[in-house]
Parts: structure tokens; sequence; C-alpha cells
């Protein structure tokens, strides 16, 4: 029996509206695709158990018309790519990309809610350059560099196996873009579920502090648990991005878009801070 292997793949962006775009693909009938996370390719832990522990995540899906998964790190994670590739040099890659100054700073906050942050925006990406070389998921700012990660896949793939997904585009008119998804994968248009636009929305945590040391000296385990459960019950609206801060960003990211634009030949001047 031939194993059941995704034929597709949600590399990315995180922070980007990923699992928005997931709750789409588990509504419709024809995809099989598992609502989490499975972090084959990027993780050695994963990838080492072998195709026989990957395929067993599809197992159910036999009757599905495309098996696919979503993982946010494939696209910004190095040694992906290769890996996908030497799995299956046909696989079709799903793309979808958010204003990289809000993706950035969101990906920042993500750090703080789960523990891993406790530093300030400005000396996390201060930092930055220092911070990747020991956890290259500490940087913020080169996760939004898509221009960078896109090229890396191309060293395997085809622009012709790659569907780009502009968050905003896809906010202000999701019909469009399940539409023009429906078609690249093969998939009939009219059979998602309507889901709420935005899923997995952020929040600050109650307590930055007890959130990462919970973290940092428990684990995962039940203290962290607790803290975590705490920090989100009670936690509000995490602060607007310094007015300043942004506009070094949006300069610091216009010559990126730039070289976005031109490769994937598309108008990408509302991601300006004008916009």
């Amino acid at each position: 029996m031939n194993k059941l292997l995704p034929n597709f793949l949600v590399v990315g962006a995180m922070k980007a509206g990923s699992t928005t775009l997931m709750d789409y693909l588990v509504s419709h009938h024809e995809v099989g695709i598992p609502d989490e996370e499975i972090n084959y390719f990027d993780k050695d832990l994963n990838y080492n158990k072998g195709v026989d522990w990957y395929s067993n995540w599809f197992k159910n899906y036999a009757s599905k018309k495309v098996i696919g998964e979503k993982t946010p790190a494939y696209c910004y994670d190095p040694k992906a790519a290769r890996r996908i590739y030497e799995q299956n040099p046909n696989m079709k890659l799903v793309w979808i990309l958010r204003n990289p100054v809000k993706r950035t700073y969101s990906n920042y906050w993500h750090y703080i809610r789960i523990g891993k942050e406790i530093l300030t925006i400005e000396e996390s990406l201060r930092l930055e350059d220092e911070r990747v070389k020991k956890d290259i998921y500490k940087g913020y700012f080169r996760r939004s560099v898509y221009a960078d990660q896109i090229e890396r896949f191309l060293e395997y793939f085809t622009l012709d196996q790659m569907h780009f997904i502009i968050f905003e585009e896809f906010i202000e008119n999701p019909d469009k873009g399940l539409n023009d998804l429906s078609e690249f994968l093969g998939i009939t248009s009219t059979n998602f579920t309507q889901k709420p636009l935005v899923s997995n929305k952020g929040y600050k945590p109650l307590c930055i502090p007890a959130e990462y040391y919970a973290r940092q000296w428990f684990g995962y385990g039940l203290v962290h648990k607790v803290v975590h459960n705490l920090n989100k019950w009670l936690g509000t609206n995490y602060t607007p991005i310094n007015e300043k801060l942004a506009q070094t960003l949006y300069l610091k990211f216009e010559p990126e878009n730039n070289r976005l634009e031109k490769l994937l030949d598309r108008d990408l001047s509302f991601w300006s801070k004008k916009k």
C-alpha cells in the first residue's frame, strides 16, 4: 500500500494569516489537511523519525482529492526547501505574505506570548544579528524578508509550483483569493465553509516577566501552562507599534519589498507607510 503524503504545503509566512487560510482549507471536503503544524521538514527531531511517521499524519485522507499540511516555519528554515524537494519534487507550495512591518511586530508579540521573549521590540531588533546566531527564530526582521526565502525555494522549485496570497488582498476579497487558490490546487472553489476572516488574534499578557520566566524555568510544564492561561485570560490588546520604529522599519523594508515586487511581478505599493 502506497504511503499517503501531501501534494501541497502551506509553507508560510508565520503571522501572515496562515491559520486563517488553514481554517478555510480544513472546511473543504476535497482537502485533507491536519489542523496542527507538523514541523517535519524543519525540525530534525521529527525529520529523523522518517517518512512512515510523516505519512501517519495523513492516513485518514485516502478519499480526499488533495492532501496538504501547514507549517509556516518551512519558508524560513534553511533546510526545509531541499528536504521538501527530496520528498516530492512536484510539490505545490502555497505562500501567504503580509505587510512585513506588521508581520515583524506580530512575530515579536507572538514570542512574548509564548514566553520566549522579554526584551523590548527595539532591543530585539537592534540585537537581531547576534541573537540569530544562537536562535534563527529570533530573526523577526529577516523573517519578513520574503524575497530571500522565495529565492531559496527557487533553487529547487519553479514559480509555477508556487501560489502567492497577499494577506491584505485576501481579507479585502476572500472569494477571489479562494477561487485563485482552488484553481492552483485543482479543487472546487464553491466548497469552502465560510470562517471568520481573522483567526489566531494576538494579545498582550498581563505579566510578561511571569510568562517568560515560567517558560525558562519550567518549560512547557504545568506551571507555565497555569501562568500562560492566566496571562491570556487577563491579557489586553498589545501596544500599537511606536511611530518612530514603524517609520524606520518601513524604510528598511522598502528595498526588500522592491525585490519581492520584481520577483513576483506584483504591485505591493500598498505595503508602504502611506497605506
